[in-house]
């Protein structure tokens, strides 16, 4: 091989990492986690999925590439979650302008250069016009593809700061709530869109947050008492290989004992925080005999605003 033929090898060889690169999205879907792909199925039965989870297990990761898929409508062969037979209009909501820039956007779309979109799923000769996002330099409010029928689909980037009354008018097929909005009427809002989506058969969407405010309204509803609509997947770091251990460890390390199970389990943690920084595991202990000499500790709050508390 001589050298112009070595260049020409090399040139080639560049371009085929470069076109696997920008269509990763099409070998994405055979390298999920089993959790993944049956999180993706669970669309196919409900049209409110919430995955409650643990800190770096890939939940943003997973739903925008569901974002993606949907979008452009290119779904793999052996897909067994929901799918739009027309180009849809997808939500995709943050907490803030600059978070649906750098979580949702940017691995949806990418980042705009000089050589156009890059860096996100969907292929920049897809992303036919964009429309910025007011106050948030570089976030992008709107985003047009193409999707596999010929007529382009909309992706809108959406934060909770801007309120719920911001979310009134359109009809939603998806969306995607990216962590739990503390505004209270930020869900049922973005519900009330999906009413008449996917033409008339209803919308739905999907949830992906670590339940960091505790057991709210729309945690204990989706864990505890979930609608025929709803359903809950929880995961933790056991269902992430990515996460190696020495890497857990220093994580571990530097959470606060009493957030522990919510960082790594996504189990939601009982009020704002205890009042004594203990991990249950630090005084719990195996049941024994108890003396009859051992004195009672009988404990009660009568909760005016909160549901009662009784322990003995």
């Amino acid at each position: 091989m001589d050298r112009e033929q070595k260049i020409e090898l090399l040139r080639l060889l560049e371009e085929k990492s470069r076109r696997a690169n920008v269509y990763r999205y099409k070998t994405y879907y055979e390298t999920r986690y089993p959790w993944q792909k049956k999180f993706i199925a669970l669309s196919i039965e409900y049209s409110q999925v919430a995955l409650i989870a643990a800190n770096r297990v890939g939940k943003t990761d997973t739903a925008t590439y569901i974002d993606a898929i949907h979008a452009m409508g290119d779904y793999p062969d052996d897909w067994e979650g929901y799918k739009f037979e027309h180009a849809p209009l997808i939500w995709c909501l943050g907490y803030s302008g600059e978070k649906c820039r750098d979580l949702l956007q940017a691995p949806i779309i990418g980042r705009k250069t000089d050589n156009g979109w890059q860096g996100g799923l969907i292929p920049n000769e897809l992303i036919v016009d964009t429309e910025p996002m007011a106050g948030t330099p570089n976030a992008v409010r709107s985003a047009y593809i193409r999707h596999k029928s010929g007529d382009l689909a909309k992706i809108q980037f959406w934060s909770y700061s801007q309120g719920q009354h911001a979310l009134m008018g359109d009809s939603v097929d998806w969306f995607h709530i990216d962590e739990e909005p503390k505004d209270p009427t930020i869900y049922p809002q973005v519900l009330t869109r999906t009413a008449t989506g996917d033409k008339g058969r209803g919308g739905r969407g999907i949830l992906t947050f670590t339940p960091e405010n505790g057991r709210t309204d729309l945690v204990i509803g989706f864990m505890d008492n979930p609608s025929s609509a709803q359903t809950c997947m929880n995961v933790g770091w056991d269902d992430a290989p990515h996460l190696s251990e020495k890497v857990k460890a220093e994580l571990l390390a530097s959470f606060p004992s009493h957030q522990r199970d919510m960082r790594t389990k996504g189990i939601p943690m009982l009020g704002h925080g205890r009042i004594y920084d203990l991990g249950e595991d630090y005084i719990k202990c195996d049941p024994f005999p108890i003396p009859d000499h051992y004195f009672v500790i009988d404990g009660m709050d009568f909760g005016w605003d909160h549901p009662q508390a009784h322990v003995q």
